[in-house]
């Protein structure tokens, strides 16, 4: 029974950390040069109205972002405002904004997912910021409030949904799956 009571402070300690009523990313951080998989949460509506568009502006230095289909998502192409490099082609021009269009009721909360390439032109001292806005039928919520130095994110009222940066070599904690089939896939 042990083991059950620990596994439960654990799961509740994880809870207290999350904050379920501002929009965020669920995995932080990404990884200069590396892939990153974005997991926009989109906790509720706009008070007591449904969602139904969520825009996201990918920051500059994320390229070859690619939208999981969900909802009816656009994904707005522009130029970049630097030049990258993508497997030895610079790249000047890529996705700059995903746009879903849906419903989402104030009772329920949606993820919204992309991939996208952090260039190894991204400092690691400054976090990448995913401005977003929510629209509702009669209201919207932006979710662009940039933190001051030394100042929590969660004492804002809509915060931007902050990536930080982290250096290459760093452990991305990716699941590394058995080379062999599990007995229970075989």
């Amino acid at each position: 029974m042990r083991p059950l009571r620990i596994a439960a402070a654990v799961f509740a300690a994880f809870l207290g950390t999350m904050t379920f009523g501002h929009a965020g990313l669920e995995t932080k951080p990404a990884v200069v040069g590396a892939y990153y998989k974005a997991v926009m949460r989109i906790p509720h509506g706009c008070d007591g109205a449904a969602t139904d568009t969520v825009r996201v502006r990918i920051p500059e230095g994320m390229i070859s972002v690619k939208p999981k289909p969900n909802w009816d998502v656009e994904a707005v192409v522009g130029a970049y405002q630097n030049t990258y490099d993508f497997y030895g082609r610079a790249v000047n021009e890529g996705v700059v904004e995903l746009i879903w269009r849906g419903s989402l009721p104030n009772d329920q909360f949606d993820e919204f997912v992309f991939i996208g390439k952090i260039s190894d032109n991204v400092p690691v001292d400054a976090p990448l910021h995913f401005y977003a806005i929510q629209h509702c039928k009669a209201a919207r919520i932006h979710w662009i409030e940039v933190p001051d130095v030394g100042q929590d994110r969660h004492d804002l009222k809509r915060p931007v949904p902050i990536l930080n940066i982290e250096p290459k070599g760093h452990d991305n904690h990716c699941l590394v799956l058995p080379r062999r089939p599990l007995a229970l896939w075989a």
